[in-house]
């Protein structure tokens, strides 16, 4: 009976390990489609700001009052982007240390 309870034992260790590794890479494949929507909504926000300023170019106004907006909307993306790019890093990195605390 020993070796069973030991078999069961691992297995339910193992069990949880591989659980709490499925969860974070489908935690970090989350962050990474959000990182890819954030990295479109910024390439959005240049088109738009290449339009602008070529309408704007075009009607003498050399202000570009619109810019201020979009440069906005621009810094507030790369810094979402920059915030999801950290949090897949500590994942990753509590993966390594989980790995070398276990063994793998």
């Amino acid at each position: 009976m020993g070796i069973l309870k030991s078999a069961g034992d691992s297995f339910m260790k193992y069990g949880e390990l591989i659980i709490n590794k499925t969860e974070d890479y489908t935690r970090i494949a989350k962050l990474k489609i959000d990182i890819k929507r954030l990295e479109t909504e910024v390439d959005k926000c240049h088109i738009q700001a290449g339009k602008l300023a070529i309408n704007e170019y075009n009607n003498g106004n050399k202000s570009f009052a619109g810019f201020k907006d979009i440069a906005a909307s621009i810094d507030a993306h790369n810094a979402q982007i920059d915030e999801k790019k950290q949090e897949i890093e500590e994942l990753k990195k509590k993966h390594s240390q989980d790995a070398s605390q276990t063994g793998e």
